[in-house]
Order: C-alpha cells, then structure tokens, then sequence
C-alpha cells in the first residue's frame, strides 16, 4: 500500500492579522521545480533550483511518477540555489502526490526536524504542528485509489520576526478543498490556518517519508510589498488596512517597486506611508484624509540637487487628502522649510533646507554657538546663503562642517562669524577713517562707517582696543592718543554679561 508523510524540514533557518480569505492579490515567486524530469528506468527525479538527498531511499519510475520507499531516512529536496526571493513572508508549496492510510503517525521525535507534516491516519487529515498533530476536518476523509495522485498544497506563514515567534501558521488545500481543523474557532483557523511552533523564518527544504508516488513538488514564496511594525504584506493596500486597525501608530514601508494604485477612506486619516521611491500607482484620498509621505533619503540623493538645499518633486503621485512629508531620520541634517510643500493634482513639491539644530550647534570661535532665536535664524541663514553657500547648502551639511565655514577668513580680513556678529560683509571694509570735523583736541578720532551697533547679531559684545589701551565701545568714535609712532587698532568680541 503507498503510504507516506509529506513534511517540510528546517534544515537550516518564515501572520499577522491575516485576511481570512484572499482579498488582495499578491505576488508569488517560484524558486524550486522539484521534479523537472524523472529518470525513465531509475525513477531518479532532478530539481531545478534545489537538490535531492536520497540515501536509502528505492525509486523506481512508475508512470512518469517518483515511486518512492523510504527505510531510515526521508527522501528529502534541500540545497536551494539561489533559494527564496524573500524571506518572513509566505511559502506556498504545490505537491502532486499519492495520499493514502500510513496506518500509524510519527512520533515527535521522528518529526524533531519538521516544521510541519502531513498524513493520513485513520481516513482522516492530519498535520503536524511542531508538538502534537492536528485533525482536519469535520468528516473522515474519503482515500480514494492509492495508485493515483492528487493535489496537495501547503501554504506556510513565515509573517513577523522569528526572535518571538509571532504568527508561523501552515494551510493544507486537498484539490480545491482548504482543510479546516477540528473545534476551529478563531477566524484564522476557521480559514484553515495550524499554529506552528518553528521559529525559523523561510522554508529550506522538503521531504517525504515511508511509500507513495510523487510527481510535482514545486515551491513559490511571497513577496513583501509592504511592512508594517516588522510584519510583511504581499500588497501595499493589506499592510495600509492592517495599519488602520492597529491605529497608525507606525509608517507603512514599501520595501518593492509596486505598480499598485490605492484608495484612503475617512478612517484612514493620518496614515503614514513610507513611501521610498518605490509606489508608481496613484494614492487616491479622500479630501479630509490627512496623508503622511515618508520619502527615503535616496529620493533626494538620486536627482540633480543630490541631497543639497532646494526644491524636490516627490516619486509618488497622491490625489486628493491632505498631505504632509517627513523627512527621514537619516536625513536629520536637513528640515522642510515652513509651507514649502505644494500638492497640485498629484505631484508633491517640498523644499529643504540646512537644519536648525545644526546651526544652534556650531561653535565657530570653539566655544559659543550663534543665537537662532527668533530674527536671528532668518539673519544667520542670509549670511550663510549669500557668503558661504556651498558649506550651506551641503547634502552632508554638519554643525562641525558649518563652524569651520564660519571661522574661515573672509576678504576684509575678518572671520566670518565675526562679520556676521558685527552686521556687516566680507565686501565691506573694517580699515578705520579719520572723522571728519574732528573737535577733539587731545585725540585724533577714527571711525568704521561700515559698522552699525544696530546691525550686531547680539552674540557678542563689541568692542574697540587701541594697542592695548582701555577697550571703546563705539565704532564711530575710536580716540587714538596724539603721540609719535603707529597705532594699531583692534576689534574685540567679548561674550555678554549674564
């Protein structure tokens, strides 16, 4: 009588709230072809992207099927070349096979290495779920010819991190008939789902026990389109919902390129949507759905700005809502600028700039740090824009970077914090002239026209030293002593009283 076990192996190291039925349609991949031919006097099967093992196993070719019989080992099917596109996602495995009575099911030590198993005991379905087997279904199978085979497809969910084992499930599908276990009772199980106590993360192998025929064993995986909080999704559209239900409390990351085109109702609103340059379908909203796009850094270093300060068009097209973008946190260097971002029809605009928190920490003079309250931010980024530009405006921008621009010498000869903090320009000259009219007859008086105490930034206390005279307070009105020789003139920056 063929008799076997159909199992799937951990031979080296994949739900969340699963949609009971297929909602959306997501895309497989296949990455095995167990039996590509079957040798005709051997019985001996080749795989296209894996390996047989057959040590101890007798095969013989019954009517282009893999006669097989087993003794101390499995006849198994591992070694995947280049193996699984994904991983933590679903495995689907389409078997042809014989199914028949084995009589008597495994022990737990011989399914030590299963991830899950399947057989029939009893004329009723049963599966492995990694510690006890499970009945499926409300009636008693009815075996039919064991010299034909039939179609047995075993769905495993990999969904969730493999570190605390979230959501391992297995589906068993005779022909058109999903198998239900008994005292189902949840909707999950109701759909067929069998909780699986294996922490791996992807299916490695496949592997049949005892007597039976075989002549299909071909293996697709899922790909994640989306990710919400750790968990993949084949659709952008399943992860959105799943994100709703649990209240929107994380971005949704596109982790592939994906044509798909969605739509957000009202209780979609705020929705965060990590978009990554990967949706080429139209988000459509509703007008009062507020959406949050979270581009990836690589939308802004891949164009013709790389990275720098100005405008970008963000790559997704969202009609409709009301639309917000954050930038990402590898990205923390730079800001939106205030009521830069445009949405007309589908195209988003924003415009960025260098951070405020970089440049409240630079410390051009290695101690003090620049005032951005209030005017001054405005004021410091006019002087950065028009004088040091480049350094500005850096895709790598830092406040170190920005110091050191800042304690460059300028053309008039001072630092460029320093013209900053006096409220002038590189362009203007600091030489002092001697005062017209002059009344002062014990003194000759200079001045700095240039120099405006109203246009001083208020980081420092401006000051005026005659060699190492008594410091001066006013630009206008530098007294230098009516003695022989030269004089040397000197603008000191002292830090204000507390």
């Amino acid at each position: 009588m063929n008799k076997a076990y159909f199992m799937s192996f951990v031979l080296a190291a994949a739900l969340p709230a699963m949609a009971t039925e297929d909602t959306y349609s997501n895309t497989y991949t296949n990455f095995l072809t167990g039996v590509k031919s079957i040798a005709p006097e051997t019985g001996v099967p080749t795989a296209e992207g894996g390996t047989w093992i057959r040590e101890g196993v007798s095969l013989t070719n019954s009517n282009d099927k893999v006669d097989f019989e087993t003794s101390s080992s499995p006849l198994k099917l591992t070694e995947f070349t280049p193996g699984p596109d994904d991983t933590n996602t679903i495995v689907k495995v389409e078997l042809e096979v014989s199914v028949a009575d084995v009589g008597e099911l495994m022990t737990s030590n011989e399914l030590a290495d299963a991830q899950t198993a399947f057989a029939v005991c009893t004329n009723a379905y049963h599966a492995w779920n990694g510690t006890a087997w499970v009945v499926l279904g409300d009636t008693i199978a009815e075996v039919g010819d064991d010299s034909l085979t039939t179609n047995l497809t075993v769905e495993i969910s990999y969904l969730g991190s493999n570190s605390t084992v979230r959501a391992r499930m297995a589906r068993f599908t005779i022909g058109d008939t999903t198998l239900v276990a008994r005292g189902a009772s949840t909707d999950l199980e109701r759909a067929g789902w069998v909780a699986l106590a294996t922490p791996s993360n992807n299916f490695t192998g496949f592997g049949a026990s005892g007597s039976g025929l075989l002549s299909r064993v071909d293996a697709e995986v899922m790909l994640g389109i989306a990710e919400y909080k750790g968990v993949k999704y084949g659709t952008l559209a399943e992860a959105i919902d799943t994100a709703i239900v649990e209240g929107k409390s994380a971005p949704v990351e596109v982790l592939r390129e994906t044509k798909e085109s969605i739509t957000l109702h009202e209780g979609a609103s705020g929705i965060k949507i990590a978009d990554n340059g990967k949706v080429s379908g139209t988000i459509t909203a509703d007008e009062s759905v507020d959406v949050n796009i979270q581009p990836s850094k690589e939308d802004f270093t891949s164009t013709e700005l790389a990275g720098k300060d100005g405008e970008y068009t963000i790559p997704v097209k969202v009609s409709g809502g009301n639309v917000s973008v954050k930038l990402p946190e590898t990205m923390s260097n730079k800001e939106i600028v205030l009521g830069s971002i445009q949405h007309d029809g589908s195209t988003v605009k924003v415009t960025i700039q260098t951070a405020r928190t970089v440049l409240a920490g630079a410390r051009p003079d290695g101690s003090k740090a620049l005032s951005t309250e209030g005017a001054r931010e405005a004021a410091l980024r006019k002087y950065l824009s028009d004088n040091l530009n480049d350094a500005y405006v850096d895709a790598n921008v830092s406040s170190t970077t920005l110091a050191t621009a800042l304690a460059g010498d300028s053309s008039n000869g001072l630092k460029h914090y320093q013209n900053y903090a006096i409220g002038i320009t590189p362009a203007d000259s600091v030489k002092p002239v001697a005062v017209a009219k002059d009344t002062d007859a014990g003194n000759i008086t200079l001045a700095i026209p240039a120099i405006n105490p109203e246009k001083a930034s208020g980081d420092y206390v401006i000051k005026y030293q005659v060699d190492s005279g008594d410091l001066q307070t006013d630009a206008g009105s530098i007294k230098i002593p009516l003695t022989t020789g030269s004089h040397t003139v000197k603008i000191v920056f002292a830090e204000p009283e507390p």
